[in-house]
């Protein structure tokens, strides 16, 4: 499936409501993050599961071994569900906004893509908590 084809099945999703409960709920949590760097206007997407961390490319692709096996082999005909849920999550601003520094970028998506999970994002996501508690 080509990212066009994969931004059409997005939209067509989001305009139907045709949308899974699992996308639904992963909004709901805050599962989906955007992370930005200094200044930078840049970004770039995560979702955070309960044992796993995926990198998002809006409209286009996600690291998730379902997009991978089944979408990019075209076994399937819609998106994952990271991608339905981030799409809701961009279009709805239900997500988790974070500015972090450059070196912690790099440390956040080099253990998603070796260890498919990234404790440095834990630890900024359970401060950042401790800190909106404490105001």
């Amino acid at each position: 499936m080509d990212p066009k084809e994969i931004r059409e099945l997005l939209e067509n999703i989001i305009l139907s409501k045709n949308i899974p409960p699992k996308s639904r709920e992963a909004v709901h949590a805050e599962r989906i993050i955007r992370i930005t760097s200094g200044g930078q206007k840049e970004y770039f997407w995560i979702f955070r599961g309960k044992n796993r961390d995926y990198i998002l490319i809006p409209g286009y692709s996600c690291t998730c071994k379902d997009f991978i096996i089944h979408v990019v082999s075209e076994k399937a005909r819609r998106p994952c569900y990271h991608l339905i849920a981030q799409k809701i999550a961009e279009k709805e601003r239900k997500y988790v906004d974070l500015n972090v520094e450059d070196e912690l970028v790099d440390d956040i998506l080099l253990e998603i893509l070796w260890n498919n999970y990234s404790p440095t994002l834990r630890r900024i996501l359970i401060a950042r908590t401790s800190k909106k508690r404490n105001s």
